[in-house]
């Protein structure tokens, strides 16, 4: 992995959401500062009885409808802590029920960023799915770079939005007309990231 792009990666503005059926803990890591938010929603009923009959299943059903309806409230709050962080991954660990539930609140935009761990959870082995979010940020940051590096070429192929060499890009910095600067490192020859260098 490219030097620097392996500093930026914890640095990747990212949600993680360890669910379970009473609310969520969500971590949310923006590109300056760290903060958790707690989010509960209603307690009761959320434990199903044994037994049969039409009581039972009414019972089950409330619990059911009360994990759907604090799935709903951490959707809401994930997207706009998403919106407001300028999230790009959100990372969501719990129970497999917990977490389809939120699957299915989440808005689209959010959906399309959310990557599912198979462990953890909101009472969980905290330093494992430390090390499982670690894998999906550096795994995301990998492919960033390639569809950079692959934009990139293409915009330099077709003499349209991108330019090399050191004079083009001092011109462009100049000018403001400047999104992204790849920077060669001469000791690897490997092309170096970085964002909005210009601001």
């Amino acid at each position: 992995m490219i030097p620097l792009l392996r500093g930026m990666a914890p640095r990747v503005p990212h949600l993680v959401i360890r669910m379970d059926r009473a609310g969520a803990d969500i971590d949310v890591h923006g590109p300056t500062d760290d903060t958790v938010v707690q989010v509960d929603g209603d307690e009761h009923p959320l434990h199903k009885t044994r037994g049969g009959g039409l009581a039972h299943r009414r019972i089950h059903q409330r619990v059911d409808d009360t994990a759907q309806h604090n799935a709903k409230v951490v959707a809401e709050r994930v997207d706009a802590l998403a919106r407001r962080s300028h999230t790009r991954l959100i990372v969501v660990t719990g129970g497999p029920q917990a977490v389809s539930s939120l699957r299915d609140e989440l808005p689209k935009a959010s959906t399309e960023l959310a990557v599912e761990l198979e462990s953890g959870g909101r009472h969980g082995n905290g330093g494992e799915t430390d090390r499982q979010v670690t894998d999906v940020l550096e795994a995301h940051v990998r492919e960033s770079e390639a569809e950079l590096l692959e934009s990139f070429r293409a915009e330099l192929g077709r003499h349209s939005n991108a330019v090399a060499g050191l004079d083009a890009t001092v011109d462009r910095l100049r000018q403001a007309r400047v999104d992204t600067v790849l920077v060669e490192d001469p000791a690897t020859e490997t092309p170096l990231c970085g964002q909005d260098l210009t601001r």
